[in-house]
C-alpha cells in the first residue's frame, strides 16, 4: 500500500530565487497608490537618513504628539562589541526657545547696534521684540535646530575623541617627565602635532559643514529667476512700482520708501529681509543694474499675496 504522506514522486517546489516572474504582482510595485513615489528632495532624504544612522528614536521627528527628545548614543569603534560610551539625549522641545535668546544674545553683540537704533528710531526694547516676533524668524529658527539635530552627532563624536586622545596624551607626557630623557622634546612635539591634526580636521569639518566658502564660489544673485522668499518677492514688486519706467542708479528707491509703501517700517522690513537671507544692499545693487522688471512670470505676486 502507498503511504499517502510519501511525496517523494512530488514536484519539488520551485526555489523562490528561480521562481518566474509574476507580472501581475510585479506590478504592484509600480502602483502609484500603493507605492507612492517619494517626493522628498534630495536634501530632505539624506536629512532623514543622518537621523536613522545616529538616533535611536528619529520617528518623533515626524510625530509632534511625542516628546521631542532624540536620544544619541556614543560606542567605542575601537572595542568589538561596540559598547555604549555615551547616552545623551537632545530636547527638541527646548532648542527653539534657546536659540531665539541665543540670537538676541548675539545681536547684542553687534558693534554696529547704537547705529541701527539711531537709524530706525527705536529703542533696544522695541528692535529686539520685532526681530523675535518677525514672521521670518519662526522659519530661521526651524532651519536652525534641523542643521543642529542632523549634525550634531558629529560635533559630539570629533569632540569626545578629541578629548579622549588629550587624556592619553596627557597621561603619557605626565608619565614621560618623571624620568625625563633625551627623547622628551621629540615626545612632546608628537603629541603636539597629534593634537594640531585632529584640531585642524575638527576645524575643516565644521567649516564643511556651515559652508563658509562656496564649491563654486560666491554665487550671484539673479532675482529675475527662479524661486524667491514671500517678502523678498514684495519688496521687488513695491520697488519696481516705486521706479516706474525709470531705470539705473538714481531710480532704484530707498528701504524706507519701500517700507512705507509695504505697510510696515524701515527697521523691520530690513530684518525680515537679512532672515530671509537677502539683505537690503544686494536687492538695492541688483535694482540699480537691472534693467527689466523681475517679477515678471513666476516671481510676480500681488503684495499681502
Amino acid at each position: 500500500m502507498d503511504d499517502p504522506n510519501d511525496q517523494s514522486d512530488a514536484p519539488a517546489p520551485e526555489d523562490e530565487a528561480h521562481q518566474e516572474p509574476n507580472p501581475e504582482f510585479d506590478s504592484l510595485y509600480d502602483d502609484p497608490v500603493l507605492q507612492p513615489p517619494d517626493t522628498r528632495s534630495p536634501e530632505e532624504q539624506a536629512f532623514w537618513e543622518d537621523l536613522k544612522n545616529a538616533y535611536t528614536n528619529p520617528d518623533i521627528f515626524h510625530d509632534p504628539t511625542q516628546r521631542q527628545v532624540f536620544i544619541l548614543p556614543i560606542r567605542s569603534l575601537f572595542l568589538s562589541d561596540n559598547p555604549m560610551l555615551i547616552y545623551s539625549e537632545i530636547n527638541g522641545e527646548v532648542f527653539p526657545a534657546h536659540f531665539v535668546e541665543m540670537v538676541k544674545n548675539l545681536t547684542l553683540q553687534n558693534p554696529h547696534l547704537d547705529d541701527e537704533l539711531r537709524k530706525y528710531g527705536e529703542t533696544l526694547e522695541q528692535y529686539l521684540d520685532g526681530l523675535v516676533n518677525d514672521p521670518e524668524m519662526a522659519e530661521f529658527i526651524d532651519g536652525t535646530w534641523k542643521f543642529l539635530l542632523r549634525h550634531f552627532p558629529r560635533f559630539l563624536m570629533s569632540a569626545f575623541y578629541i578629548a579622549a586622545l588629550s587624556a592619553v596624551t596627557h597621561n603619557t607626557l605626565v608619565k614621560w617627565r618623571q624620568q625625563p630623557d633625551s627623547q622628551l622634546n621629540k615626545m612632546e612635539k608628537t603629541a603636539s602635532d597629534i593634537l594640531k591634526t585632529q584640531l585642524a580636521a575638527f576645524e575643516k569639518m565644521v567649516k564643511q559643514l556651515v559652508e563658509t566658502r562656496s564649491a563654486v564660489g560666491r554665487p550671484k544673485i539673479v532675482y529675475g529667476e527662479g524661486e524667491l522668499p514671500e517678502i523678498v518677492r514684495n519688496v521687488l514688486k513695491a520697488a519696481y512700482e516705486l521706479m516706474g519706467e525709470a531705470r539705473g542708479k538714481d531710480a532704484a528707491p530707498g528701504l524706507k520708501a519701500v517700507a512705507i509703501k509695504l505697510g510696515t517700517n524701515e527697521g523691520a522690513l530690513s530684518r525680515r529681509l537679512r532672515l530671509a537671507g537677502h539683505p537690503w544692499t544686494g536687492i538695492r545693487t541688483w535694482l540699480e543694474n537691472r534693467p527689466s522688471d523681475p517679477t515678471n512670470g513666476r516671481a510676480s505676486m500681488n503684495v499681502g499675496e
